[in-house]
């Protein structure tokens, strides 16, 4: 909370607790009385703006609240004036004492006012302030929306569908599918280190880095190596970003690179059993000079492939036991047998979500060798 902030606030608090305590002690006749009127009411208003401090996480300081609260109202009656003692009121009396709650009165409604003032003023504030954040928010997930779509498609070997799922109001994950023709299909599945806002932004220039990058070769090797020399310098220096890369060119053997990210999980198209394949290379981001290269599978006509982040694996149950690469191989393989891979993709979802709440952002790239 910025400072103006803050400072509307205690005053709003201290202002608040402070009218409460005006009317101490409006019958004493003894001498003194605006000044032990005063003293109570600032001793009102600071006890208010200590259990405030302690409901908004201090809660250090709740010991001194409870013992300022039991004390301090002995402390005070030895240093401000005395009421005196009770007595019968005469008419005078009574006409003072008429005047002296006609003041308090006013008095009271002018602090009330002014904490009522200080209240409005903080929301108006603070309300401007979140209706920006808000409207920020709304716009960078409407751009995630619009970057990383549900993508599916068909080609004359393979069919595709690819989802990301954000844990949150705009996502990290990337699912990009570029085709050409029927012997050229390349897809990614990334993962931008962090969440949020900022991984949002970082996620848009890798797409939009790797696209670029596809302009000058489909072959997966060059293209990362590319994307990651001029990404590297455009980021924030604690940022990464880990990529499956997938390509094919029709010559049976499906092509990949996995940077940093968790391997593949193949699904044999005759047997029906899937395994991980693959092993990892450096993410894009940490160093300008890596040189990434492929590796290659053979691609049977019936098999699938699932690229996925790690957001599928790492869900953790009541118990906090994690679902894990053998828990999630078992879900893919049994959601491989759907025949529509937009069901497959729903009835993953739908395991892990079985299993535990999602903590990361899910994304998933299904591909299927058709003939």
């Amino acid at each position: 909370m910025p400072v103006r902030s803050r400072v509307l606030l205690t005053v709003a608090i201290f202002l608040t607790f402070a009218s409460l305590a005006l009317w101490t002690d409006a019958t004493a006749s003894a001498s003194g009385f605006w000044v032990r009127v005063a003293a109570t009411a600032v001793f009102s208003g600071i006890v208010g703006m200590g259990y405030a401090a302690v409901g908004f996480g201090y809660r250090i300081l709740l010991p001194f609240v409870i013992i300022l609260n039991v004390v301090g109202p002995n402390m005070l009656a030895r240093w401000v004036p005395q009421r005196g003692e009770i007595r019968a009121l005469s008419v005078e009396d009574v006409r003072q004492l008429e005047g002296r709650l006609q003041k308090l009165g006013a008095v009271r409604m002018v602090t009330s006012l002014l904490a009522y003032s200080s209240f409005i003023a903080l929301f108006r504030l603070e309300g401007r302030r979140s209706f920006g954040a808000h409207t920020e928010i709304r716009l960078a997930r409407e751009i995630h929306a619009g970057l990383v779509p549900v993508t599916h498609g068909r080609s004359a070997s393979l069919e595709w569908y690819g989802v990301s799922r954000p844990s949150g109001d705009v996502g990290g994950d990337l699912v990009d599918v570029v085709t050409e023709s029927d012997s050229v299909w390349v897809g990614c599945v990334a993962d931008v280190s962090g969440h949020g806002v900022a991984a949002g932004v970082l996620m848009g220039m890798f797409k939009t880095a790797l696209r670029s990058a596809y302009r000058v070769t489909v072959e997966p090797s060059r293209a990362l190596t590319q994307l990651n020399s001029v990404i590297g310098p455009l980021k924030q220096a604690n940022m990464f970003v880990t990529a499956a890369v997938l390509g094919w060119s029709g010559t049976g053997r499906l092509g990949y690179i996995l940077a940093g990210h968790p391997s593949l999980v193949h699904v044999d198209g005759s047997t029906g059993k899937a395994r991980w394949i693959g092993e990892s290379q450096l993410a894009v981001g940490f160093k300008d000079d890596v040189v990434y290269t492929s590796e290659s599978m053979d691609f049977h006509a019936g098999d699938l492939v699932a690229a996925v982040t790690d957001g599928l694996i790492e869900v953790f149950d009541r118990r906090k036991h994690e679902l894990g690469a053998d828990g999630l191989l078992q879900i893919v393989e049994v959601a491989a047998r759907q025949v529509q891979l937009s069901e497959a993709a729903a009835e993953i979802f739908a395991g892990c979500a079985r299993y535990g709440t999602q903590a990361d952002d899910q994304s998933l790239l299904l591909v299927r060798r058709t003939s």
